[in-house]
């Protein structure tokens, strides 16, 4: 995610039931530094011009260096004695006695007893696995949650445009549930061109699903995020295209930028004249 440090709410996280985010929230010592100032690129300074409120991003790094989940979560307690850390072990399916998990078999056939089992693959591969178990839970699959959101993509001029090896992102704008992200390059793929996206961080649309393609475990389940479902969530990405094209008018946008399409097909912003656009 472009190394942006997004710790998330420490609300949510209660409401879920935990109790103890305060005393985690000082604990973990997550990877977060702030983009120095020499570091911007151009579509960062330009956020930053046009918007009083756009900050300097905190990035998931050390001394400037990226620093990855497992260097951050994992690297650190690879000694304890009772941690075994087993790779390339794709998950099959939960064992059960009755309702209770007491191990996993792995797609070789192995299984692995436990007297407390974990899952943890994430949104897409957690319910997968439940499915592939038999979990006749109610919900299973269902309540799918990701960020809409909707890109600009700016062709920047030859003279400010950012170099695939420099800082994607260095600044975030954040405006209530709305989120814009610049992005001073896309890469080596597409020389020349930036980013503004804006996202939701707070979508109301929960229809999504995760189903199973079949039940081979190398095969990807099937996933529809339903991202845009909620009315509600169209109407906010709406004003957040609307916050981002305003972005655009600003004179230090005008200084980088030749011009904003907002597809794959070179279709110009300009199209986008009414709500309904």
């Amino acid at each position: 995610n472009a190394m942006i440090a997004l710790r998330g709410d420490p609300e949510l996280y209660r409401s879920w039931g935990w109790h103890d985010v305060d005393e985690a929230w000082e604990a973990v010592a997550l990877p977060e530094e702030e983009v120095e100032a020499a570091a911007l690129g151009p579509v960062d300074r330009a956020l930053l011009a046009a918007a009083p409120d756009a900050e300097l991003a905190r990035l998931t790094r050390r001394n400037g260096r990226r620093v990855t989940s497992a260097e951050a979560s994992m690297w650190p307690v690879l000694g304890r004695p009772n941690l075994s850390v087993r790779t390339n072990s794709l998950v099959d399916r939960l064992v059960f006695d009755g309702r209770r998990a007491v191990g996993v078999r792995l797609a070789s056939g192995e299984v692995l007893d436990a007297d407390r089992v974990v899952v943890a693959a994430g949104a897409i591969h957690s319910p997968a696995i439940l499915l592939r178990s038999g979990v006749d839970t109610p919900g299973v699959g269902h309540g799918l949650q990701d960020h809409p959101s909707a890109p600009l993509t700016l062709e920047l001029r030859r003279d400010v445009a950012g170099s695939p090896i420099d800082l994607a992102v260095g600044s975030l704008l954040r405006r209530g549930g709305l989120q814009v992200l610049p992005m001073n390059h896309l890469g080596p793929a597409a020389p020349g061109f930036g980013l503004l996206m804006t996202a939701l961080m707070q979508p109301r649309g929960r229809a999504g699903t995760v189903r199973l393609a079949c039940e081979d475990p190398a095969d990807e389940p099937i996933v529809d995020f339903a991202l845009l479902g909620n009315p509600a969530d169209v109407a906010e990405l709406v004003g957040g295209v609307r916050l981002a094209l305003e972005l655009l008018d600003a004179p230090s946008f005008g200084e980088i930028v030749e011009q904003v399409y907002i597809d794959e097909f070179g279709t110009a912003a300009e199209a986008l004249s009414d709500d309904a656009a």
